[in-house]
């Protein structure tokens, strides 16, 4: 046998002893611990020292627990309570997980119905539940939130975990629609309806020039009849012109010729021939009219009820715009667009016009005229037979 000498003896001594410590340091590493009375120390902590026989220190590494929830946010799909929602806290580290504390931050729509994760430790593996049920009674939308705090075995670390929290508000009260009032269709004609007679209508835009003979200012009274220069009839008997006067034979009796004419012996005299060519025709008394040169005008046919503008027959302006036509052979309609009805007016047209249904009818237009519009709301008919009149 080998013998030892004290030096040596307490040299090796020595070396077990920091062995043994290393040891030690190494289960509380790895999340271990020495059984009580197995081994010098009983229990390394967190930030805890040991020192082996030669007085060395070592230090154990710091414990961080790592806690899990399974949804970290929660919306309500409504209000009501048959529908909690569970939070499951579970500890995913190889360390306990100390002084557990629950805190719900939220409104009156917010309950616990369970929380086991008010606790002094959540060791590795370990699970616990908070459940929270929501009944809103506010059209609002409610936010809320649920916190977990806990710490490694000697506090050295203080550590949170967080759940939010959304729950919808009630339906607010529908809104009252209220029907948009459908006007009352007004069957037939409108009121302006534009006749088929025509007229013809000068405008006031000259075309030229014409030589009238239509001049009746003579001395004797007379009036044009389109023809010549109507002085009158004689009274009775044969009618003649001689000598400046207007004669015509006497009748029978005392007195043969009519009160303010003058009997000559064969014939009564009357007007004197003051004028342009006297003549008799048809037993009555004429002058041929002079001349004069008249200014020309641009005209044409238009329906009564329209105007010539010197171009076409002008049926109106509409209100609004844009306006439409339609026609055929019997006739047509020119119509523009109703203004909106509200509960105050149900009138979509104006005062002498009528809603067919589509738009308001601001004319009913003759067969065989042809209506236009310009500028989306002046009506118009082509007019008819232009001429270039005095």
């Amino acid at each position: 046998m080998r013998n030892f000498t004290s030096s040596n003896s307490k040299a090796l001594l020595a070396n077990l002893t920091r062995f043994l410590i290393l040891g030690l340091t190494m289960d509380a590493m790895l999340g271990c611990s020495a059984a009580p009375g197995q081994g010098g120390i009983s229990k390394v902590t967190s930030g805890s020292t040991v020192t082996d026989a030669t007085n060395s220190t070592i230090t154990s590494l710091t414990e961080r627990p790592v806690l899990t929830v399974n949804q970290v946010q929660y919306f309500f799909p409504a209000s009501s309570g048959n529908a909690p929602a569970s939070f499951e806290i579970t500890n995913r580290s190889r360390y306990g997980a100390y002084d557990l504390s629950s805190a719900l931050n939220v409104g009156s729509a917010y309950s616990q119905i369970s929380n086991d994760c008010n606790r002094s430790s959540l060791l590795p593996g370990e699970k616990c539940h908070i459940v929270i049920s929501f009944l809103n009674t506010t059209t609002s939308l409610q936010l809320g939130s649920v916190a977990v705090t806990f710490s490694n075995s000697d506090g050295s670390i203080q550590n949170s975990l967080s759940m939010n929290l959304k729950g919808p508000g009630l339906p607010g009260p529908t809104p009252s629609v209220t029907p948009t009032p459908t006007p009352t269709v007004t069957a037939g004609v409108g009121t302006l309806t534009i006749s088929s007679d025509t007229t013809f209508q000068k405008s006031n835009v000259a075309c030229g020039t014409a030589t009238l003979r239509d001049v009746c200012n003579f001395g004797t009274p007379s009036t044009f009849d389109g023809a010549n220069c109507h002085v009158g009839a004689a009274p009775f008997g044969t009618a003649s012109v001689a000598n400046g006067f207007f004669y015509y034979t006497p009748r029978a009796g005392n007195q043969p010729c009519a009160a303010g004419d003058s009997f000559d012996g064969s014939k009564c005299r009357t007007t004197p021939a003051n004028g342009n060519r006297p003549f008799v025709h048809n037993n009555h008394f004429y002058f041929t009219p002079n001349t004069r040169v008249a200014t020309q005008f641009k005209g044409a046919e238009c329906p009564v009820g329209t105007t010539y503008d010197s171009w076409n027959c002008v049926v109106g302006d509409a209100p609004r715009g844009p306006a439409t036509e339609s026609h055929n052979l019997y006739g047509g309609k020119m119509i523009y667009p109703a203004r909106p009805i509200t509960p105050t007016d149900l009138t979509p047209c104006e005062q002498s016009r009528y809603f067919d249904g589509k738009g308001c009818v601001f004319a009913n237009t003759p067969m065989n005229w042809r209506p236009f519009i310009i500028n989306q709301t002046r009506l118009y008919l082509e007019a008819k037979n232009y001429s270039c009149a005095p």
